[in-house]
């Protein structure tokens, strides 16, 4: 059965520089202007060149980030920390943060520039120390050994928030003294509150209480982080005035991975808050004042990041049914703590042992006897669980243990087997001898029913065959984007129904994830008692947050769900819906303007245009009426506004100019995972992976909906093209959108004024040469390619990497709509990923690995 958690949590995630954690979020894209060549001169280099916020982490977790223009204080170092003095070492320099965009691979590097000739210090030293705000009062380095920092209370607003902060480095030259890599740490904490939308009280911000705001005596001549903290609290250094103990209002910040509100502080380290003290309040939806106290005692030190998490309630077990719009994929989390410990997946799993990807006909539950160790075919829908690692608390993608089985892929068609291809409801009557993909539940197989009106349609049988592959454990070679191996759940060859073991299709529905005592999830199947003896994990939903500055400056936010296919590509389900690039850059809507002749407005030459976006409009085959109107195009532009084509889920289509300069790639806002701009390569890897009829498996559930075998329709062809179906009446095999892809007929335009709306899905790649402009950087999937009957195996490549042969046109003379995937960092695999418009977050040779130091704390509301 399913239960229902009602109660609040805090959440304290820590993340530790040098011995650093995975932390969650990233602030709103700011990407600099490009400078074209980088200077000679440069020596100091800024590690890490994502475009981050300097009060948050680049893309491992380990090292801050700067905006151009920010200033920043620096003092050569003696061997022993002592002030250099001479000729061209002048005491607290100020450098200005500067950037330099290698046109080539779109990676960006940070390096610092002296701001006057006389800020250019001398490079001859072994030793350097930068600070961060520079602060022009500071004239010997005797004051950063005393050093006093107030944060603001009030830092509901960006530069209020970063100015709380405080950061430095002491770095070191390479062995030629030709250059440096500096690697801020942060001598602040940092405080994070994840909020679920229910308990907060729209356009309000929670308030940290009785939190001091002044240190002194802080001494940032120290090598590393950790003789820093070793140094505080001893008598005579880092004082907190007690006096400066204040409520902080805390900044909004945006959404998180899970969808929740999310909010940040900066605040003093090396300060302790007694369990049961009241630290937090908010005011929720009802406008009543809601206090939160601490369950369990909780020290602050420099570097760290406490995150505190408060949910309504979570289901505790996995949904039996998923809606193609929403998110398949899910944060595992401890009950108690918020902790994730995990990662639970609804995902097509392709096993077909013996490296027969290519064969069709054998489906899931067929017993394999080509090995030692027995295991079984797989053609199915499961929910997989994956295991965070324990140190550095990242997913661990390369074993996944599957919780159950929901849907067997079945392949059914041709005059062999017609009563088995009947469609399912809402088509009526409708078959056709291509057939198509059926998704019975596990153990069941695919036949038709017929209703009291005589009516025919498509659905799984009420008698099933158990499997006992519930439980299995599945290996996945990273490298190769496969299943290695699966491991059922029993030793014998021939399983043994009354082992204790084996789980039967009706014993899956109580099964769920629970936790052990060290934290660890695992799979149960005994049924949720009222008091449980383990921990019942909740499930906390992960997006792909799409965060930009819009036209009006300020900063947009949509949550796209994810699939998990194969490996670790976590796809974006729907197509991008956005009017800027990631930095606020305005892209051109070629839409004209005209509802009684709908078209666009391009240039006789598409080369000639800018970055740029339109809805096409279609021409439908007869007069319709719907909701009372008379429509002759389906023209989404022209009879929506952005808020009504938002409802829709309608996407836009871009030209692959605006991929160029700052790009339409977001940032990902989990510094574990990064976003990528799909590429030959990875779309050749997924299609590889699903094997089999590959393209069924990528291609939506949903087509205009056919009533008998006559080409009737229940809906109209207006209400199909709205909905992103397909409406070619050549569209005649079922899909039922295997792996959750869910690529819709938004189809693509050329120069040519194809315009393939409902008989075509598609999407921008990237060319991993980025040099042959006589690509066309698109992958679509016509109809024709996809539901004929002779592409039932893998089509060659060249047919997915959709090249018009009769224009050839390049890349600025195509229109197709955008989807990006994540993949999280530390796995095995190393191929199908691009240079991304935004660049790449390279590491510097002195960063260490991200180890896993997250310290989660409860929080109980107050009652008193």
């Amino acid at each position: 059965m399913n239960r229902i958690i009602y109660s609040c949590f805090i959440l304290l995630f820590s993340v530790v520089l040098f011995t650093s954690c995975a932390m969650e979020e990233a602030f709103e894209p700011e990407v600099p202007e490009v400078e074209t060549e980088l200077p000679d001169s440069v020596f100091f280099i800024l590690a890490d060149p994502a475009p981050l916020t300097r009060v948050t982490y680049a893309g491992d977790g380990l090292h801050a980030d700067f905006e151009k223009e920010d200033l920043v204080g620096c003092f050569a170092l003696n061997d022993d920390l002592t002030a250099a003095e001479g000729e061209g070492f002048k005491p607290n320099s100020c450098y200005r943060v500067s950037v330099h965009t290698n046109i080539t691979t779109g990676e960006d590097r940070r390096f610092l520039s002296p701001v006057t000739d006389s800020d250019d210090l001398n490079k001859s030293k072994s030793k350097y120390l930068f600070y961060y705000p520079y602060d022009p009062e500071i004239t010997s380095l005797d004051q950063l050994e005393e050093y006093v920092h107030s944060v603001n209370t009030d830092q509901n607003d960006r530069d209020r928030y970063e100015a709380s902060d405080l950061l430095w480095d002491i770095c070191i030259p390479d062995a030629a003294k030709q250059s440096v890599y500096v690697e801020m740490d942060h001598a602040m904490a940092q405080i994070i509150v994840e909020v679920e939308s229910g308990l907060i009280k729209e356009g309000t911000v929670p308030t940290l209480l009785n939190i001091p705001t002044t240190v002194s005596k802080l001494d940032l001549v120290k090598p590393d982080l950790a003789t820093m903290t070793a140094d505080m609290g001893v008598e005579g250094s880092y004082e907190l005035a007690e006096d400066s103990r204040k409520s902080i209002t805390m900044w909004e910040f945006g959404y998180a991975t899970s969808g929740n509100f999310m909010f940040r502080a900066a605040v003093p380290a090396n300060h302790t808050i007694s369990s049961g003290s009241k630290v937090l309040n908010l005011e929720n939806p009802e406008g009543n004042k809601v206090t939160y106290r601490l369950s369990k005692g909780l020290s602050f030190e420099p570097g760290k990041t406490y995150r505190m998490t408060l949910v309504k309630e979570r289901e505790v077990v996995a949904p039996d049914e998923v809606d193609d719009d929403e998110t398949w994929v899910y944060d595992v989390l401890d009950p108690e703590t918020m902790e994730p410990v995990g990662l639970l997946c609804k995902e097509y799993l392709h096993f077909q042992p013996g490296n027969t990807y290519q064969n069709k006909d054998v489906e899931t539950g067929v017993p394999y006897t080509g090995g030692v160790e027995p295991t079984k075919y797989i053609s199915s829908q499961a929910w997989v669980l994956y295991k965070n690692n324990m140190t550095t608390g990242v997913p661990d993608l390369n074993t996944g243990y599957v919780l159950r089985f929901i849907n067997d892929v079945k392949l059914r068609g041709g005059s062999a087997t017609l009563e088995f291809a009947y469609w399912p409801l809402p088509h009526l009557n409708y078959y056709d001898t291509v057939g198509g993909l059926f998704t019975p539940s596990h153990g069941h197989d695919w036949t038709w029913t017929t209703d009291k009106e005589g009516y025919k349609y498509g659905v799984q049988t009420e008698t099933y065959t158990d499997h006992y592959m519930h439980g299995g454990v599945i290996q996945w070679d990273g490298s190769q984007n496969v299943i290695s191996w699966f491991s059922l759940p029993y030793t014998e060859s021939e399983p043994d129904p009354e082992a204790e073991n084996v789980v039967t299709n009706e014993e899956v529905k109580q099964g769920h994830v629970a936790i052990d005592d060290n934290g660890v999830p695992f799979l149960c199947y005994h049924p949720i008692t009222e008091n449980p003896p383990h921990k019942i994990a909740l499930l906390s939903p992960h997006y792909l947050i799409d965060r930009r500055i819009s036209k009006s400056r300020t900063v947009e936010e949509r949550m796209y769900p994810l699939v998990k296919i194969g490996y670790n590509q976590f796809w974006m389900s729907r197509s991008l819906r956005a009017a800027t690039q990631i930095d606020g850059t305005p892209l051109s809507n070629y839409n004209s303007a005209d509802s009684l002749n709908p078209g666009l407005n391009l240039p006789n030459n598409l080369s000639e245009g800018g970055a740029g976006y339109i809805y096409v409009a279609s021409k439908l085959s007869n007069t319709e009426v719907v909701d009372g109107v008379t429509y002759t195009y389906y023209d989404p532009y022209n009879q929506y506004d952005a808020d009504e084509r938002e409802d829709y889920l309608i996407s836009p289509m871009y030209n692959a100019k605006a991929l160029d300069g700052s790009g339409m790639l977001p940032t990902s806002t989990f510094t574990s995972s990064k976003y990528y701009m799909p590429t030959k390569a990875a779309v050749m890897s997924l299609m590889t992976y699903l094997g089999w009829s590959a393209g069924k498996k990528i291609i939506t559930r949903q087509s205009r909906t056919r009533f008998t075998n006559n080409q009737q329709f229940i809906e109209t062809e207006y209400e199909a093209l709205r909905a992103g179906k397909f409406t070619d009446t050549g569209f005649n095999s079922y899909s039922a959108n295997i792996c959750g892809l869910d690529l819709q007929a938004e189809g693509y335009y050329t120069e040519t004024g194809r315009v393939n709306l409902g008989s075509a899905g598609a999407f921008h790649i990237e060319d991993e040469n980025k040099t042959d402009n006589q690509h066309v950087y698109m992958f679509c999937l016509p109809f024709y390619l996809v539901f004929q009957a002779s592409t039932e195996n893998l089509p060659p490549e060249d047919q997915f990497y959709y090249t018009e042969p009769w224009s050839l046109p390049r890349k600025v003379d195509c229109f197709a709509p955008l989807r990006f995937f994540m993949k999280f960092d530390g796995q095995a695999d190393t191929g199908g990923v691009s240079v991304s418009s935004m660049g790449l977050a390279t590491r510097s040779a002195s960063s260490a690995p991200v180890e896993n130091c997250d310290v989660y704390v409860g929080l109980e509301a107050d009652e008193l």
